[in-house]
């Protein structure tokens, strides 16, 4: 694949960073299943499996920097633009120029793209989804309201949670985090099963 000279180094460090991750990803998921069984409680497992998914999060920014920082400097401030692109064209070289298979980068990147760019598209199609089943759902009966009051004093949470009933939901629902959303299916609010 010919790419021009300048998406070629960024193409190269890309490539770079997404092997390196192969590798860290796989690493860090033995950690995790190594260390695991040596949490007991299940806030401390719980902190520990968080604490492993932002460690693998960082990870390519990590690498990033870190094939940035090994180059050698190109330029000041005044020429910065052509400093970043001859700094990207020298790390990537540099990254991957051991490598045997630097042809099929461009064709890695790419694929890691297109794949990138259909799970936006995804979760962008299903979150409009479920802004239209909120926007048709209905306020529940009154003494569900309190039924909710009485839940989150129990539990102790602060935060208002909406709780709306919806003829899509087919079962109880929790709908967002910043702005949590309860959807209830009409045959719970109303005490009909729904038929088969």
């Amino acid at each position: 694949m010919n790419l021009p000279q300048n998406l070629t180094g960024f193409v190269d460090i890309v490539g770079a960073v997404l092997l390196h991750f192969v590798w860290q990803g796989v690493l860090l998921a033995l950690i995790y299943a190594a260390g695991r069984p040596l949490f007991t409680r299940m806030a401390s497992r719980y902190r520990f499996g968080m604490a492993i998914l932002l460690v693998m999060a960082l990870c390519p920014f990590g690498t990033f920097a870190f094939l940035i920082g090994s180059s050698t400097p190109t330029g000041g401030v005044a020429a910065a633009l052509p400093a970043i692109k001859a700094g990207v064209a020298a790390v990537a070289g540099h990254a991957v120029e051991q490598w045997h298979f630097k042809a099929m980068l461009p064709w890695l990147v790419g694929v890691w793209s297109i794949g990138v760019l259909m799970l936006a598209t995804r979760s962008l199609w299903q979150w409009r989804r479920l802004v239209r089943i909120v926007r048709e759902a209905t306020t529940p009966p009154p003494e569900w309201a309190d039924r909710l009051a009485n839940l989150r004093a129990r539990f102790g949470l602060r935060r208002h949670v909406h709780l709306l009933c919806s003829a899509r939901a087919v079962t109880p629902m929790l709908i967002g985090w910043l702005l949590p959303i309860v959807l209830l299916p009409p045959s719970m609010t109303n005490g009909v099963t729904p038929a088969p």
